[in-house]
């Protein structure tokens, strides 16, 4: 210990450059924290507004589509997209919080309602694909209907037979849309 340490301006010297060593570690890896919660803010916001707008949107056309009125577009690639957006911030953001000491109240709401957003994009994906494909089967629903009251039950059969998967694919989307909604929480 001695060889190394000759001298107290040996000693006074590698204090020195300990302690700017980690002065430097601790505010870089303070800004980069700050820099990261302020990135992570705006990106929240962006995609919480297109999910909300994308909710309504889906919610919206499936009623049109109900109803027969217009057409409604596939915008599930839309949707796709912004739902790989969410799994970006998932790893760049999120995971960073399960290192010691960076947990936080803030960052347990973060990500409760990052978590519930992305139940809600979920959501509207299948509504979309289900209004669409209620949009282009909904005139034979409605001719298999007419045929069913008229009495006219091998006309109705037909047309029902020829959309049958359709309606099947439907349901499905919407009972999965529902398993998505049911699992957010307040």
């Amino acid at each position: 210990m001695k060889k190394i340490f000759r001298n107290k301006k040996t000693i006074l010297l590698f204090s020195l450059v300990a302690l700017i060593l980690l002065l430097t570690y601790i505010l870089f890896n303070t800004s980069n924290t700050s820099e990261q919660d302020n990135g992570l803010g705006k990106r929240l916001a962006s995609i919480f507004t297109k999910t909300i707008y994308y909710l309504n949107r889906s919610t919206d056309d499936l009623d049109r589509a109900y109803n027969g009125v217009g057409n409604v577009s596939n915008y599930v690639g839309d949707i796709d997209q912004l739902i790989s957006e969410y799994r970006v911030l998932e790893k760049k953001y999120f995971l960073y919080s399960i290192i010691p000491g960076r947990q936080s109240s803030l960052i347990d709401k973060l990500w409760r309602a990052y978590m519930n957003y992305y139940k809600l994009t979920n959501t509207s994906r299948e509504d979309v694909y289900a209004a669409y494909k209620l949009s282009l089967v909904i005139k034979d629903i409605k001719k298999s209907m007419e045929y069913l009251l008229s009495c006219d039950i091998n006309s109705s059969l037909n047309i029902y037979h020829k959309i049958k998967g359709d309606i099947e694919e439907i349901l499905d989307k919407l009972n999965s849309a529902d398993k998505y909604l049911s699992k957010v929480n307040d």
